[in-house]
């Protein structure tokens, strides 16, 4: 808001004791923003002002009995205009007659003070955050949040940024964790953080700059644990992202976490990105078997042809397609390297189509879990199975389906109870997939 005083005999045109020609009606005013380093760069916040008129369609008020003009801006709309706070401004009010009597030598008279400066900041902070894999303490992720600017705690403590863990998603179970200041001039604030629970993660956080602008933002993750002896399982942001690793694919067992990231242009070389690029860390390693990358076809929702779909991997800047198909209504392709992935339209695209021809059984997700896991297997031909859970004694624990199923993608929960629906224990379990006196194992591992 800015006010400045009307002083009436000064004006003399509509002075009336003083005028000595034609008394206008009106006076009209203009505000201007003047850069105090570049005198010539006047930006103009509000033109021909009308005083002594009262309009409630116009976006300032007169107070008559104070002879003051005010005036309420949104600033939003003002071209030029750094709302930053890193330019310094002083500002001038322009009274304009736009009429010429015999005693004005010029139709306007302006008033200004040099010596008063001020700075427009009504940016809110807004902070990247970045999970590094820590590679001394394998169980950990090191999350770096970028400002743009300093953030500062009014409270008195310590703590710039205020960041909720939250596992599911639906705010039963949040840890609330302060990252510290690491980088005073670029702005890094850090935290060394030991996820508890694999899964569907959410990632809220809050901060102020230096004059209080308030933000908040979220992201959501998915963490989920890469056993070398185990086929793993994770499953991202409600199921749009699956990435199925085989056993033997890593060294020693590795902590994966993928995100999506808005922070890309949604088109690249005259191709359509549809939806976010999906980040899988740690970001770049090798992996000594191929994996499968999924992404949900009724998840993702897009508008576009199926066939007309491609994923592609960022490489030093670069978008690259992968081998693309699709299974049932899954988009998928194999990788070898963790990183940045997204998916492009293209009516050059001929993504085809593929039906397994055998049966399979998926490694469970999540995996390791807790309290509940899903089984997807596959069925080219309708036929009888068994799916069950067995202990490593060979005992059967639970028998979650027996009977004829169509032909095609299953998915079961498991919610890790007995057939008499007590509590399992933590341990090792094994899911029998059975048909046509076959049998298909996989082994789960249930946590507390």
């Amino acid at each position: 808001r800015f006010e400045w005083e009307w002083v009436d005999s000064l004006d003399i045109d509509i002075y009336s004791t003083i005028n000595k020609d034609i008394k206008m009606e009106y006076s009209y005013y203009r505000l201007e923003a003047v850069e105090s380093s570049n005198l010539n760069n006047v930006i103009i916040l509000a033109d021909s002002l009308i005083y002594n008129i009262s309009n409630p369609d116009r976006d300032y008020e007169v107070d008559t009995q104070n002879n003051m003009v005010r005036i309420d801006l949104d600033l939003n709309t003002i071209n030029g205009l750094d709302l930053s706070g890193k330019t310094s401004y002083h500002w001038r009010v322009i009274a304009q007659n736009y009429q010429l009597d015999y005693q004005d030598s010029d139709p306007s008279f302006y008033s200004e003070d040099e010596n008063y400066s001020f700075y427009i900041d009504i940016t809110l902070p807004i902070v990247n955050m970045i999970p590094l894999y820590d590679d001394i303490f394998s169980e950990n992720f090191d999350l770096y949040l970028l400002s743009q600017e300093r953030l500062i705690d009014f409270d008195g403590y310590n703590r710039p940024i205020k960041l909720w863990v939250d596992y599911g998603n639906d705010g039963s179970d949040e840890e609330i964790l302060f990252p510290n200041e690491i980088d005073t001039l670029n702005y890094i604030y850090y935290l060394p953080h030991n996820f508890s629970n694999s899964g569907d993660i959410r990632l809220k956080y809050q901060m102020r700059d230096h004059v209080q602008n308030i933000n908040a933002s979220l992201e959501d993750i998915s963490f989920g644990i890469i056993n070398p002896i185990y086929n793993s399982t994770i499953n991202f942001f409600n199921g749009l992202v699956i990435l199925d690793i085989p056993k033997y694919s890593v060294d020693n067992q590795i902590n994966c976490l993928i995100r999506n990231n808005y922070q890309f242009n949604e088109v690249y070389n005259n191709l359509d990105m549809i939806g976010d690029v999906i980040e899988i860390y740690p970001n770049d390693m090798q992996l000594i078997n191929e994996s499968h990358l999924s992404f949900d076809l009724n998840v993702l929702n897009s508008l576009y042809d199926d066939t007309n779909l491609a994923i592609y991997k960022l490489d030093s800047d670069i978008w690259y397609q992968c081998d693309t198909y699709i299974e049932t209504h899954f988009l998928k392709t194999n990788i070898n390297q963790f990183g940045s992935y997204a998916i492009f339209y293209s009516e050059n695209h001929q993504t085809q189509t593929l039906l397994p021809s055998e049966y399979i059984l998926k490694q469970n997700y999540p995996n390791p879990f807790n309290p509940n896991t899903t089984i997807d297997y596959y069925m080219p031909e309708t036929n009888n199975i068994d799916l069950v859970i067995y202990n490593l004694r060979g005992e059967k624990v639970r028998n979650l389906y027996s009977g004829y199923l169509n032909s095609g993608y299953h998915s079961t929960i498991w919610d890790g109870k007995s057939d008499s629906r007590f509590e399992l224990p933590s341990g090792i379990y094994i899911v029998s997939f059975s048909f046509d006196s076959q049998i298909m194992n996989s082994k789960v591992v249930k946590i507390k």
